[in-house]
C-alpha cells in the first residue's frame, strides 16, 4: 500500500476546503429560499391603472402560485370613498375574484386584497382602475355592505415579513468562498 505524499495530503486538504466552500454556499443559498417564497401579484382584471368603458361584473387578481383558500378578502372603494365590503370572494387556484354589485358609476376605484400565499403567509396589497362610463353592470347576486367612512388600506407590498434580496445572498456566498480560499492559501504558504 502506497503512503501518502505531502502533495497528496495537500490535494486532499484543498478538495476538503473546496467541498466545505460549496456546502457553505449551498446552505446560504438554501436559507434564502423561504424568505423570498411569498407569492406575487402578477395581473389584475381590470388591469391596474387601466380605464374600462363600464363597471366590471367582477374584479380578479392572479398570483404567481396557487393560493390557500383560508382567509381571503377583497374590498372595493368607489369614487365617492364608499367601501364595498362583504363581497362574494372566491379563490380558484392562482386567482381570487369578487363579484361587484349592480349600478356602479364612473370614476376611480381601488381594490384592496388580502390572501394566504402558497407558503401559508398572508399577503395583501391594492390596485386601481377607472370606469369611464356609468350604468349598471350585468345582473348578479352579491351581498354587499357599503360603509361611507373609508379606512386606510395596506400598500401593495406583501406584509408577511422582510425578505433578503438574492444579490445579498450571492455576495455573502462569494465572501465565504473568498475567505476559505484565502485561509487555504495562507495555510499552504506556512507549511511550505
Amino acid at each position: 500500500m502506497a503512503r501518502s505524499t505531502p502533495e497528496r495530503q495537500s490535494a486532499r486538504r484543498t478538495i476538503g476546503t473546496v467541498l466545505c466552500a460549496v456546502l457553505s454556499v449551498g446552505l446560504l443559498w438554501g436559507s434564502a429560499a423561504p424568505a423570498s417564497a411569498h407569492d406575487q401579484l402578477v395581473s389584475t382584471e381590470p388591469a391596474d391603472g387601466s380605464t374600462v368603458a363600464s363597471a366590471p361584473a367582477t374584479v380578479v387578481a392572479t398570483f404567481s402560485s396557487d393560493l390557500i383558500d383560508l382567509s381571503q378578502d377583497m374590498i372595493v372603494t368607489t369614487p365617492d370613498g364608499t367601501r364595498l365590503t362583504g363581497l362574494d370572494v372566491t379563490v380558484s387556484g392562482r386567482q381570487v375574484s369578487a363579484q361587484l354589485p349592480d349600478g356602479l358609476g364612473a370614476g376611480d376605484y381601488t381594490v384592496a386584497w388580502r390572501v394566504v400565499s402558497s407558503d401559508g403567509h398572508p399577503i395583501e396589497g391594492r390596485y386601481g382602475f377607472t370606469v369611464a362610463g356609468g350604468g349598471p353592470a350585468p345582473t348578479r347576486s352579491a351581498s354587499v355592505v357599503a360603509t361611507a367612512a373609508p379606512t386606510p388600506v395596506a400598500g401593495a407590498a406583501p406584509s408577511a415579513g422582510p425578505s433578503v434580496p438574492t444579490p445579498i445572498w450571492a455576495a455573502a456566498a462569494a465572501v465565504v468562498v473568498l475567505v476559505i480560499g484565502a485561509m487555504t492559501f495562507v495555510l499552504r504558504r506556512r507549511r511550505d
